[in-house]
């Protein structure tokens, strides 16, 4: 099961909402992720396996595909110009999408994080979602 925080601007009230599970993925072709999100996490992941493999291919191989292709990409505010980007901390640059800023913080960690809108201070996060 997965929750979700939401984090407010003590100043401004801006918040922004963030997902314990970050967004976990597939990538195949190269460059091109599919999300995957529960319940169907698994399944989704392997039937990206299944189109770059073949369907003949055995579970080993599509846990191996599985393994080497796949990731999770939290989002990520960046605390300069305020936008949201996905990123994930072991394969991609950690730079902002649209500002290019690498002043970033995991939407599901802003706690005292500097607010990119007014310049105030994200609350404790407060229980949002269950997904």
């Amino acid at each position: 099961m997965a929750f979700s925080l939401k984090f407010s601007c003590g100043s401004c009230g801006f918040s922004i909402s963030g997902w314990d599970e970050g967004n976990p993925y597939v990538e195949h072709p190269p460059g091109k992720r599919t999300y995957c999100y529960h319940p169907a996490r698994e399944d989704i992941m392997r039937e990206v396996a299944k189109q770059a493999l073949g369907r003949s291919a055995t579970d080993e191989m599509l846990d191996a595909f599985i393994n080497k292709h796949s990731g999770n990409a939290p989002a990520h505010l960046c605390l300069d110009c305020g936008h949201t980007t996905l990123l994930d901390p072991g394969r991609d640059g950690m730079a902002c999408g649209k500002c290019n800023s690498s002043n970033l913080r995991d939407t599901f960690n802003l706690t005292g994080a500097k607010c990119p809108k007014c310049g105030g201070t994200f609350f404790e996060g407060a229980f949002d979602a269950v997904s």
